[in-house]
């Protein structure tokens, strides 16, 4: 799990980057350590709020941003 704290800031304000891992804080008040991918077609994100005890995987056959944006919108529910 140490893996996944922050260790180094980016160029993005309110995004900081662990061992191979982003860690992202959201206006909404969500704190979400995530990671996503792209090759030969493929495309996959895996995100992790921590402190609401949530995570979400997405796969893909389709090489395109909407694996990311699916995963985010659906940690960005409630319930």
């Amino acid at each position: 799990m140490a893996a996944m704290d922050p260790t180094t800031t980016t160029l993005q304000a309110n995004t900081r980057v662990g061992d191979f891992w982003e860690i992202s804080a959201w206006q909404n008040g969500q704190t979400v350590t995530w990671h996503s991918g792209q090759t030969g077609g493929y495309t996959s994100y895996f995100g992790l709020d921590r402190a609401h005890r949530k995570a979400v995987v997405v796969l893909s056959d389709v090489a395109t941003d909407a694996t990311t944006d699916l995963g985010i919108n659906l940690l960005a529910r409630k319930g």
